[in-house]
């Protein structure tokens, strides 16, 4: 019923999945629905089973929704690798991503991941 609503460019513009047994495959078809939605700021994903593999989702998400600034992933599976997709894969340029978005910030919470210190480095040495 999700993909319905999208058709139609509603004004959707924060998503509550918390809780939910989403997977990789279940975000790549949240991301799937949503690209290219231009009201989409929030999207809380937390405690789901969400690991490495759907990290690429939500690159594809977060770069294709201009207002998408605000990422709850915390207590899913991401570990190291799903960092290293996001922090390579989420890239700013003077306020804008690669994909020339609106974009001028991003709040990430990934607290419960597994992530270490390789994780941390990833990130910071990207951004």
């Amino acid at each position: 019923y999700i993909s319905e609503a999208t058709k139609h460019q509603c004004e959707i513009d924060s998503l509550y999945f918390w809780k939910n047994d989403i997977t990789e495959e279940g975000v790549k078809y949240i991301s799937n629905c949503f690209q290219g939605n231009k009201f989409l700021g929030e999207l809380i994903l937390e405690e789901n089973k969400i690991g490495s593999a759907g990290a690429q989702s939500i690159v594809e998400l977060f770069n294709k929704c201009p207002r998408l600034t605000l990422l709850h992933l915390g207590s899913n599976k991401f570990g190291d690798e799903g960092l290293k997709v996001i922090s390579e894969g989420i890239t700013f340029e003077r306020g804008k991503t690669s994909y020339d978005t609106e974009h001028t910030d991003l709040r990430l919470h990934l607290p419960n991941n597994g992530i270490t210190e390789v994780g941390i480095n990833y990130l910071t040495a990207k951004w």
